[in-house]
This record gives structure tokens, C-alpha cells and sequence, in this order.
């Protein structure tokens, strides 16, 4: 089987392939690669949606650019530390609840992410477990930590391939996100 490999770029969500054959694993590791940098992407994204000290425009343009990146029916889970709980929220949901909690500051910030190995479902789409590792801290109006978490995340991404005259195209799709674990 011919492998084509991928050139740095991403346009939007789509990855570009050039002509050039190369083995699987280099063509399973480009893909990697990209996918890590979405996952930076959305972590960035996700990083500003929290920020209380950003105007509500570039707040926005956040939650419309992450929503973007998934799929139309993906949840994404959120826990609570305190509760226990794990509650499953619609994206543009999360996001926007994100953007409305009632803290005078919100610091998210992020370990470095993983990709797993490539997989097949649905007549043969490829798939990828990616993991998420997240900090959040909320404080009140003294400066105070009022909350704070370590939250594990799982999150099954699509690699899909769209059908183009003149070169391979691979759409990358972030699907649901789920909690490992939350301390």
C-alpha cells in the first residue's frame, strides 16, 4: 500500500498531502504531528475562552473558531473535583459556559498532549485517541484560589480523507471529549 506524505501545512482543518511516497509509519506519524498541533490549537483556544482579562470579541471569535473544530454532535464532559460529578455538555454549550463562569480569574493551562495509534471504525474511517492534560484555577476578586483541578481527558479525533482532483486532502475532526480522571 502507497502512502503519501503530508507537507507542514494546515489550511483550516484540512491537511495537505503532496505526492511523495513514504512508509506507513512516517505517513502515521505526520498525521500525529498535525493532530498534536490542532490539539495545541484547541488548548489555546480554550486557554483564551477562560481569560477574564480578554475582550469579549476575541473571547468569541475563540468559541467560534474551537466549535469549528468538531464534530456537529460531540460532547465534551466536564467534572467537578468537589461533587464528583461528570456532567456531558453539547460543545458550543461548554464553551459558552466556559466563557460565563463567574470567577474574577480563570487560569487554564496545559501539559504537553499525546496521540495514540491509529485505528479503523465505520467502514474503514481512521481514528486516534488523543489525551489532554488540564489545570484549572479560579480565583475570586481578592486573588484567592476558590477552585482548582487536574483534570485527564480523552479525546477521539477523525482523520478523514476528502476527495480532491488534484491532491489528498485529510480532514481532521476533534469528536467527544471524555474525563479519565479529575484530582
Amino acid at each position: 500500500m502507497k502512502y503519501f506524505f503530508l507537507t507542514l501545512m494546515i489550511s483550516g482543518s484540512f491537511i495537505h498531502l503532496v505526492a511523495q511516497d513514504v512508509s506507513k509509519k512516517q505517513f502515521e506519524d505526520a498525521i500525529r504531528q498535525k493532530i498534536s498541533e490542532k490539539l495545541s490549537l484547541l488548548e489555546n483556544y480554550i486557554s483564551t475562552i477562560g481569560n477574564k482579562s480578554l475582550s469579549p470579541d476575541q473571547c468569541k471569535d475563540a468559541i467560534n473558531n474551537a466549535c469549528r473544530m468538531f464534530a456537529g454532535d460531540a460532547i465534551i464532559q466536564v467534572s467537578n473535583v468537589k461533587t464528583k460529578s461528570i456532567i456531558d455538555k453539547r460543545v458550543r454549550d461548554y464553551f459558552d459556559d466556559l466563557y460565563r463562569l463567574n470567577y474574577s480569574k480563570v487560569e487554564i493551562t496545559f501539559k504537553p498532549n499525546s496521540v495514540g495509534d491509529i485505528y479503523f471504525k465505520e467502514y474503514g474511517k481512521l481514528f486516534l485517541n488523543g489525551t489532554i492534560r488540564q489545570k484549572f484555577q479560579a480565583r475570586d476578586d481578592n486573588g484567592k484560589i476558590v477552585y482548582h483541578d487536574y483534570t485527564i481527558k480523552n479525546i477521539e479525533i477523525e482523520v478523514k480523507e476528502v476527495k480532491n482532483r488534484h491532491q489528498k486532502l485529510f480532514e481532521i475532526i476533534f469528536h467527544n471529549i471524555t474525563v479519565i480522571r479529575t484530582t
